[in-house]
């Protein structure tokens, strides 16, 4: 399953490995070397360090790192076609949960950011690569943190068009070589015309994610969803969509409303124009401002 070599008139891509400790990374960036494709490899380290032209270290944490990475790429004319995120395969080993949480979703958010302030006519293909991240055969021992990286892997190709992500579920082999032909399958899977799907491995099985409509039993029950003149609190209730709920929730039920935001309160001097919005939703509660 390794990747051919590149065909007669047809260009080399470009790569950025976001390397493993457990050496899949590697293994991929050899693959896809002999196939005469380019490779950067970048790795995780307390701070932005170059090894070589083709090597990085970077705090997975500091936005900086990704963004001077790429300048660098760009100057020298090296910009990734392809992005291969591998920082959430940690095989038996437990980072904890809050390096987790900087690798996968900290990681790839700063990474969409660092893209968009780049700039560039062909957008890169990204694939984030973890494992113990979903139960497949009811025998894997997740990690849920990991889950995390799926928020910003479904949302980046949506806040920046063109900009295709991809997830896939690994279980890594502890063997050397049981690894190698993992990669073998990565680099085929992404070098492959596969349709964006999620795809789990589990040996030397394809597992591809599918939707099915499912079609939910009548709703029998008498009882109101929500009670007339009920208390109800709305956390982000100060912004659009809370104070459109609210409002919903005053004229349907007469509810007790209680809002909360983490925006600074209006000034003194605009209180008259909230409480006059409020009585003109006939919010049926007096309003305290503490």
């Amino acid at each position: 399953m390794a990747p051919a070599s590149i065909e007669p008139g047809r260009a080399a891509e470009r790569w950025l490995i976001f390397q493993d400790a457990g050496g899949l990374g590697a293994a991929a960036a050899a693959l896809l070397r002999r196939a005469g494709h380019g490779v950067t490899t970048v790795e995780i380290g307390d701070a932005l360090a170059r090894r070589a032209d083709d090597a990085w270290v970077v705090d997975p944490g500091r936005r900086q790192d990704y963004q001077e990475v790429l300048a660098a790429l760009a100057a020298a004319d090296r910009l990734p076609t392809h992005l291969l995120h591998l920082w959430c395969v940690t095989g038996s080993a437990d980072p904890g949960a809050q390096a987790l949480l900087t690798r996968g979703f900290g990681s790839l958010l700063l990474l969409a950011q660092a893209l968009g302030e780049a700039g560039r006519e062909r957008p890169p293909r990204l694939a984030v690569v973890a494992d113990r991240l979903w139960s497949v055969t009811g025998e894997e021992l997740l990690q849920p943190e990991k889950a995390a990286l799926l928020g910003p892997a479904r949302v980046i190709p949506w806040e920046y068009p063109g900009l295709s992500c991809r997830v896939l579920d690994v279980a890594l082999p502890a063997q050397a070589e049981a690894r190698a032909a993992l990669a073998e399958r990565l680099v085929a899977e992404l070098t492959g015309n596969h349709e964006e799907r999620p795809v789990a491995y589990r040996g030397d099985r394809r597992w591809l994610q599918v939707l099915e409509p499912v079609r939910l039993a009548a709703h029998t029950s008498s009882a109101p969803a929500l009670r007339r003149r009920g208390s109800y609190l709305i956390t982000g209730g100060l912004g659009t969509v809370g104070s459109t709920l609210a409002e919903f929730l005053a004229r349907a039920v007469q509810a007790r409303l209680t809002l909360v935001g983490r925006s600074p309160f209006p000034a003194r001097e605009e209180w008259q124009e909230q409480l006059q919005r409020l009585v003109a939703i006939k919010v049926p509660h007096r309003l305290r401002v503490s």
